[in-house]
């Protein structure tokens, strides 16, 4: 059975506001974009993948699904892909992120209207 991708994107709104003994609120809110980006990422390939895509693999299928979607005309779901990579690579590698409740809620409405886009 194949992964919903779905779940991730509920799993971003679960943890999105978690406080812990040994992890802060930002450490969740980050993961939640993580999540969030991911979410839509996966939902994204497994529909490009009955239209002809063929991933890779590798890391470079983040830029060409966004290529892919831009291709077919798609121009809001691959903007919206590019934005939410954009924010998840921000929260994943760098040490300060502007805003983050605002990073936070913004990318889980993306992730959630590329799935409702694309099913």
């Amino acid at each position: 059975m194949a992964f919903d991708w779905r779940e991730y994107l509920e799993l971003a709104k679960a943890i999105k506001d978690l406080k812990g003994e040994k992890f802060s609120k930002e450490a969740s809110q980050r993961s939640a974009v993580s999540r969030a980006y991911y979410s839509a990422y996966g939902f994204a390939l497994s529909f490009a993948e009955r239209f002809g895509y063929r991933k890779t693999g590798k890391s470079e299928d983040h830029g060409k699904i966004i290529k892919f979607f831009r291709s077919k005309g798609l121009n809001e779901v691959s903007e919206s892909l590019r934005k939410l990579r954009k924010r998840r690579n921000v929260c994943d590698y760098e040490n300060r992120v502007q805003n983050i409740d605002k990073v936070v809620e913004h990318s889980i409405k993306l992730a959630e209207k590329i799935i409702q886009t694309l099913s």
